[in-house]
C-alpha cells in the first residue's frame, strides 16, 4: 500500500519521481481520494491509464468503509484489500 499523501500537491511530484507506481490499483488507495480520482481520470483521458469504472471505484470505497465482508453478508465475494 502506498502511504497517504496528506497534500494534493504531493501526488504529481511523487508520480514523476516513480515513488508511486502508475497503476489503477495504486490510484484507488491514494489519499486524498478525490484528488487521486481526478488525476486518474486525467491520465486515462491522455491514454496513460485505462479508463476507470467510476461507479465501481466509488462502490469499492464505500464497501471498504462499511466493513461489509467482515460480518459475512457476502461470504462468496473475494474483495482485494
Amino acid at each position: 500500500m502506498v502511504p497517504n499523501s496528506g497534500k494534493p500537491s504531493d501526488l504529481l511530484p511523487r508520480l514523476g519521481l516513480g515513488q508511486i507506481p502508475l497503476t489503477q490499483e495504486v490510484f484507488h488507495d491514494l489519499q486524498p481520494w478525490r484528488t487521486a480520482a481526478h488525476l486518474e481520470e486525467l491520465m486515462a483521458s491522455c491514454g496513460i491509464l485505462p479508463a476507470p469504472d467510476t461507479y465501481l471505484c466509488l462502490f469499492e470505497r464505500w464497501l471498504a468503509g462499511h466493513n461489509v465482508l467482515s460480518v459475512g453478508i457476502f461470504p462468496a465475494i473475494s474483495y482485494r484489500e
